[in-house]
């Protein structure tokens, strides 16, 4: 004779399972999350591993899109720093404007909520968005200002340095058309601004090094401490593991 759950015990057991399944992962101290590096660097690589955690949006390359508002956002920032003096209220004055009364880091935010909704239109369950972007390379003149930019428009947000050995890129078909003893300077340059940004904001900053990470998942676990996300080194794993184009 067969035992019979009673449908109260069945009812609270499915609800056990269902709350360990559905239980609502922990919270990200951020909202945003940029994988900052350069080609063949491994971006692809972390970048799904971040895909991987529950919650987390971290796509791909976006062309370089942010790099506009960057500009725009300097515009602003020119404009706001010369025109400093009230102006008319008049508007038919022909000194008339609005320099004076706006403020640029408000402008930024506007432009990355723009970014949000138009570009990346994450889903409502998305708790954390991002991408990994390359062309950040191009802006090593600009290094400090940029990024700057990006989390003062992005709020709050975790830029995360990904690191190769600069030998090690410049073997990469991607970059022969390229002097590789030139390419290596500016790989190393490109590291030692990260490393002074970084130095400058640790707390919403971090340094990765593919050169660790690919041989062993535990260098990453401080990215998920910062990220305040458990750890499974063994699921890390399998994603290392498997071939990446990057």
């Amino acid at each position: 004779m067969s035992r019979r759950r009673s449908p109260i015990g069945f009812v609270e057991a499915l609800a056990r399972r269902l709350g360990r399944r559905g239980a609502p992962p922990p919270e990200s101290p951020f909202r945003y999350v940029f994988i900052v590096g350069y080609a063949r660097s491994g971006s692809t690589m972390l970048q799904k591993v971040l895909a991987s955690i529950d919650g987390f949006l971290v796509t791909s390359e976006n062309a370089d899109a942010l790099s506009g508002l960057f500009f725009a956002y300097q515009s602003a920032c020119t404009a706001h720093r010369e025109q400093s003096t009230p102006l008319p209220d008049d508007p038919h004055d022909p000194a008339a404007g609005s320099a004076d009364r706006f403020d640029p880091d408000r402008y930024a935010r506007s432009l990355a909520q723009a970014f949000v909704d138009e570009l990346v239109q994450p889903p409502a369950r998305a708790r954390l968005i991002g991408f990994k972007e390359a062309r950040y390379f191009d802006r090593l003149d600009v290094f400090d200002e940029f990024v700057g930019f990006l989390q003062r428009a992005f709020v709050p947000s975790l830029v995360v340095f990904n690191k190769r050995d600069p030998a090690a890129v410049a073997q990469s078909g991607w970059w022969r058309n390229y002097p590789r003893a030139p390419l290596i300077a500016e790989i190393e340059r490109f590291d030692r601004l990260a490393a002074a940004y970084a130095k400058t904001r640790p707390a919403d900053t971090i340094i990765v090094d593919y050169d660790r990470y690919a041989r062993n998942a535990t260098a990453l676990r401080p990215l998920f401490a910062k990220l305040g996300v458990p750890f499974d080194a063994d699921a890390i794993q399998t994603i290392l593991a498997t071939p990446s184009d990057d």
